[in-house]
């Protein structure tokens, strides 16, 4: 007969053992997740050295080892995976990258001195150093220069060997920052001088036709390479003038952007004039076109019908050559 094996007796574990041992389980993985360091995706140092606890959260007693030279002033670097990985097993931390996650980025903090801080600074060396006179404007070939500093220092620069070509108004120089102090950053730069000069210019927009008043009208400081030779600098030739067309507002105004405002408009009525030593005789004509002060526009006779040529003289005033030219006269007049 086949022998059949014995069955194996089930066991069967007391339900509160089975909790105990699962809340075992469970209090060792969290003891392992908090034994765990995370990376840091970015992090801001102060000084010249960065630390194990600036790149990892949970670096228990060994956050603050020294691991590696912080970037300069101002300035960031990104660190990779693979040597930050190398860096955990070093100092056996328990990290695991996470996906996508195994790279940081390390920035300094500075005390800056900025750009507008440095201009000043030139303006002053080029006026008390190099007798630059009159206003006057100052650019970098570095644009939008700033020099970082670390935090604990002061944020000041100074100018030494300033040297500046008349002719062409170029400089070079040394900036040293902090100010005259030892150890100072040393910083080249060049330039140039760029001379002011006060123009008008409009104070709002003005469509084509429109009168110029004075209240039209500001001064503004502009660079004289960019004041073309039509630019027009006596506020007093351009008040009272008429706009030629669209102008923008802060814009200089050049001679071709003005004419003599319209004083006789195109079909309006108008007084034709004629003039000697003894009389005045006027008559009322309409103008084929428009007409400034001292141009010569073509009259209709409202009384003959005919048309005439006559110079504009004041509004809606026109002055004819000729007495036969007034056909009918509408006044007669005596000196």
């Amino acid at each position: 007969m086949a022998q059949t094996e014995p069955t194996r007796p089930s066991i069967r574990l007391p339900a509160r053992l089975l909790a105990v041992s699962a809340g075992g389980l469970l209090l060792a993985a969290m003891q392992t997740n908090a034994d765990a360091a995370s990376l840091r995706s970015h992090t801001i140092v102060h000084g010249d050295m960065v630390r194990l606890g600036d790149l990892f959260d949970d670096a228990g007693a060994k956050s603050e080892a020294l691991v590696l030279r912080a970037p300069a002033p101002g300035r960031k670097m990104t660190v990779e995976g693979r040597w930050l990985r190398s860096l955990a097993r070093a100092y056996r931390l328990n990290w695991q990258p996470a996906p996508g996650i195994d790279q940081t980025i390390v920035e300094r903090s500075s005390n800056p001195v900025e750009h507008t801080q440095i201009l000043a600074a030139v303006r002053h060396a080029l006026e008390h150093r190099a007798g630059q006179t009159g206003p006057f404007d100052v650019t970098l070939e570095t644009p939008s220069l700033t020099i970082h500093l670390p935090i604990d220092t002061p944020a000041s620069v100074s100018v030494r060997q300033l040297r500046l070509d008349k002719r062409s108004l170029r400089f070079t120089a040394t900036l040293l920052a902090p100010a005259d102090q030892p150890g100072a950053r040393t910083v080249p730069i060049a330039g140039r001088v760029h001379p002011l000069v006060s123009v008008p210019v409009l104070a709002r927009r003005l469509r084509s036709g429109d009168i110029i008043r004075k209240d039209d009208i500001k001064q503004q400081m502009m660079r004289r390479s960019r004041i073309g030779n039509t630019t027009v600098l006596d506020p007093e030739k351009i008040v009272g003038m008429g706009a030629r067309r669209t102008l923008r507002i802060d814009m200089p105004v050049r001679r071709g952007d003005i004419r003599e405002p319209v004083l006789v408009a195109r079909h309006s009525l108008v007084i034709m004039k004629y003039q000697t030593a003894n009389m005045v005789i006027t008559a009322q004509g309409k103008a084929r076109e428009n007409g400034t002060r001292g141009e010569t526009i073509r009259i209709q006779n409202t009384g003959s019908g005919k048309t005439i040529e006559g110079v504009v003289i004041g509004p809606g005033m026109v002055a004819v050559g000729t007495f036969g030219n007034i056909g009918a006269i509408a006044t007669r007049q005596s000196r």
